[in-house]
């Protein structure tokens, strides 16, 4: 997967497609905060530390405190290999897990648990593929970090109404999404203001057809600034 865009006017936007809806839940008395905790294969300095960078950089784009919330999460719960996850925690938990994926990805990113009322993630997990890991340059690794945190924060992988079931049960009824003839919409109101205020027009945002990333054509040269070769269809994969 190749990143489509660099730097805090696009991430803004980005966060901003994420917590669109409004209604962030209970206040907490810090600012958010990403805990990541390593798994699996060794990690070098260099791409830990890009690791890290990006969950610095993606905390800062996130204006709501995390709701503090205590959890009992057996081991597998969300995904086989995860370890426990208990006790009280005050920042959203992603496990970072260096292991051998397919060939052509570098990386996956999802929530787990979400906070009853605001639907936010309380935890998740990214897979970065171990093979070929070394040679990347710091700033790929950065970049696509970055990417597969703001999933697991929600971007692309929350949009539907069937994935918000928080950790009680309950289901988010809001619609995010909307058909227009052959493509499909974002239109949470927070967003669609951020996209407009970037350039973009209409009554959402396109989507591609994996309904997990902005379409090309969607990404105004403000928002999405692309780097020659960097991109397929406009999204990262």
């Amino acid at each position: 997967m190749k990143a489509w865009w660099r730097g805090g006017v696009a991430a803004g936007a980005l966060a901003a497609a994420l917590l669109g809806a409004g209604g962030a839940g209970a206040a907490s008395t810090g600012p958010f905060g990403i805990e990541v905790r390593f798994l699996g294969a060794p990690l070098g300095a260099a791409p830990r530390s890009a690791v890290n960078e990006a969950a610095r950089r993606v905390s800062a784009l996130i204006a709501s405190p995390f709701e503090p919330v205590r959890v009992d999460v057996p081991a597998g719960e969300c995904d086989r290999g995860l370890p426990a996850l208990r006790g009280r925690l005050t920042r959203l938990v992603v496990f970072v897990r260096v292991k051998r994926l397919d060939d052509d990805l570098y990386a996956t990113g999802m929530p787990c648990d979400l906070h009853d009322g605001s639907f936010l993630p309380i935890y998740g997990v990214v897979d970065l593929n171990s093979s070929g890991l070394s040679d990347l340059p710091r700033t790929d690794v950065l970049d696509t970090m970055i990417h597969e945190f703001l999933h697991v924060l929600g971007v692309g992988t929350l949009w539907e109404r069937d994935a918000r079931v928080s950790l009680s049960g309950e289901q988010d009824e809001r619609v995010f999404l909307r058909r227009q003839g052959k493509i499909t919409l974002y239109v949470a109101p927070r967003a669609v203001a951020a996209f407009r205020a970037l350039g973009g027009q209409g009554a959402g945002i396109p989507l591609d057809p994996d309904l997990g990333h902005w379409a090309g054509g969607s990404c105004v040269r403000r928002c999405c600034p692309v780097r020659p070769g960097s991109t397929r269809g406009g999204s990262i994969r």
